[in-house]
């Protein structure tokens, strides 16, 4: 497909879209413009060369990706650098109790490329889970209870309690949903709870050899 297809992304459609949204959301600029999603058959250098000039013309300030891989990062690293203009700065990737998986590629190329992480939630995860792990969700209701706290609040101040996590997207539509997510990120989580919950909800790497992030 070319770059005026619907698919993909380009130069053209990043300043094309750009302007769109600009228009749809009545105002002159964005701070982060994000490209979800990766397209292999996109030009890096193409891309990198629009944003410089969406830039200077001060309709955005940095960009970002989304839902990368660790070694699509590095890509786009290596093409900034090759360019020597300001590629992405951040990278936002689904992160929870349930989907530990950016453990295992997407955190550790986050800190090896200094890049901004954008954990947020997914409610198919929930929605999948077999028996087994519904028997988790038990183990974990329990332990909220124990610490005499709300599950969304505890499930929230963990991802907070990485280092690599950056901000936590939420999202809140009520004050009692904000305040919530306030009360949530007031919550500190001792380390013997941070082993429970790995007890609770295995990380997918072998601690011993992974470089991904300690508690």
């Amino acid at each position: 497909y070319g770059p005026n297809d619907a698919r993909g992304y380009s130069g053209f459609k990043l300043r094309r879209q750009l302007d769109e949204s600009l228009a749809r959301l009545q105002t002159d600029y964005v701070d982060l413009y994000q490209l979800h999603l990766y397209d292999p058959l996109a030009s890096k250098d193409d891309v990198l060369d629009s944003f410089e000039q969406l830039q200077a013309q001060g309709k955005a300030f940095y960009l970002g990706t989304c839902n990368h891989a660790g070694r699509h990062l590095a890509y786009w690293d290596a093409a900034a650098e090759r360019s020597r203009v300001l590629g992405p700065v951040s990278e936002q990737h689904p992160y929870n109790l349930l989907e530990r998986a950016a453990e295992l590629e997407v955190i550790p190329a986050t800190q090896e490329l200094d890049l901004g992480l954008i954990a947020f939630r997914r409610e198919k995860a929930l929605a999948a889970l077999s028996e087994a792990g519904r028997a988790q969700l038990e183990a974990y209701s329990a332990l909220c209870a124990e610490l005499g706290e709300a599950e969304a609040d505890v499930a929230t101040a963990w991802v907070l309690a990485n280092p690599a996590v950056t901000t936590l997207l939420l999202g809140p539509r009520t004050l009692e949903q904000f305040e919530a997510s306030v009360r949530a990120a007031q919550i500190g989580l001792p380390s013997d709870v941070l082993a429970r919950l790995d007890e609770i909800f295995p990380p997918l790497y072998d601690r011993a050899s992974s470089v991904a992030p300690r508690r």
